[in-house]
């Protein structure tokens, strides 16, 4: 055999193992590639609504001020106080990964809120967080929808006299991809109408959503 053609040959052999090796690399490099990145993606959502979450209260704390915070990515819901819904009075950012991070339907807690109390409806005040932060997901095709909820609930003295604290979000814009802009709305109280019978105390925040 002519040395032009071995040489050929070999050139060929070279390229058909490159080819395969990066073929190989690809098919098992490519699901820790996306799993990097729904993590990444994940992280920078669940910051969002921590940072959300602490714009609120502060915004209340002070009573007044308003802030403006940038959506990472997918779109926000707001279910605003009083509606006939299991989402009243909650903040939802939702978006899509192609990675499972959690187990499919599972409620996940996170956030500030404690392990003591995650499962309350109703918080005491000056000790837990009003707000309650919970991860779920679902499988949709080949990707998965996540869904991260911040509910305002209830916050109770628990000692005479009882007393009831809420912060309670409505919108006249509740929902967009863009921007969140958070500010003071009014504070109004209500006789008897926190969950164990005392004068009820609600903070308004505006949540406009872009």
């Amino acid at each position: 055999m002519k040395k032009g053609v071995v040489s050929t040959i070999s050139l060929v052999l070279i390229v058909l193992v490159v080819l395969a090796l990066v073929a190989i690399a690809y098919v098992w490099g490519m699901p820790l590639i996306e799993k990097r990145t729904s993590t990444v993606n994940y992280a920078s959502a669940e910051n969002f609504m921590i940072r959300l979450d602490k714009a609120i209260t502060d915004i209340v704390s002070a009573g007044g001020g308003q802030e403006e915070i940038k959506i990472p990515f997918g779109s926000v819901i707001v279910k605003p106080d009083g509606l006939e819904d299991p989402d009243n009075n909650s903040l939802i950012i939702e978006f899509v990964l192609p990675q499972p991070l959690a187990i499919d339907r599972s409620v996940i807690y996170i956030g500030s809120v404690s392990f003591s109390d995650v499962d309350r409806d109703t918080g005491v005040y000056g000790q837990s967080s009003p707000g309650v932060m919970t991860l779920t997901t679902s499988h949709i095709a080949d990707e998965f929808l996540y869904r991260i909820k911040l509910h305002y609930r209830d916050l109770e003295t628990f000692t005479a006299p009882i007393r009831g604290y809420k912060v309670a979000v409505r919108s006249s814009k509740p929902a967009g991809a863009s921007s969140v802009v958070v500010s003071f709305g009014s504070t109004e109280t209500l006789p008897g109408a926190s969950p164990s019978g005392g004068d009820l105390t609600r903070t308004f925040v505006d949540i406009n959503v872009y």
